[in-house]
């Protein structure tokens, strides 16, 4: 269990880079306090500070006036991951709930939803997120390895 443990923070840090890289090729129009605080927040994660690394994205998403960009679903992806490495799976579950009700085809939001809730042995309802990934990106195959090995 312990080894599954820390396959699934591999792929949930991985995945963050990724979109990480992209979102920072797409995005413009935010403060540079935002984006300070974000770093601060990613160092934190990068530390181990797990709860430092929360508080700070929550400090770099109340800078945003209730605007939501690439930039603070970014934040919102290190949060959640922040929030799950630091044993707050609810509250993880909750921030990628959040990016569901923001954007309810974020293919990636139901595949990390599904394997945290896979990981707290809800077999059902890491189903119906995967089953929902799969439906908005059927030609993702490697997704579709990841899910049956997490399974």
């Amino acid at each position: 269990m312990m080894r599954d443990g820390l396959h699934l923070r591999r792929k949930i840090v991985s995945l963050l880079a990724g979109i990480g890289l992209a979102t920072m090729l797409v995005s413009c129009g935010y403060s540079e306090e935002e984006e300070a605080m974000k770093q601060k927040g990613v160092d934190a994660l990068g530390a181990g500070d797990y709860a430092g690394a929360v508080t700070s994205f929550n400090s770099a998403l109340s800078m945003s006036n209730g605007r939501v960009r690439a930039e603070e679903i970014d934040i919102c992806y290190y949060k959640a991951a922040a929030q799950y490495l630091a044993g707050e799976e609810q509250e993880a579950l909750n921030t990628y709930t959040a990016l569901l009700r923001f954007d309810q085809k974020n293919v990636d939001a139901y595949y990390l939803r599904g394997m945290i809730y896979a990981k707290m042995g809800n077999a059902e309802k890491a189903k119906a997120d995967f089953d929902k990934a799969m439906k908005l990106d059927p030609k993702d195959y490697e997704r579709y390895l990841r899910i049956y090995r997490n399974l």
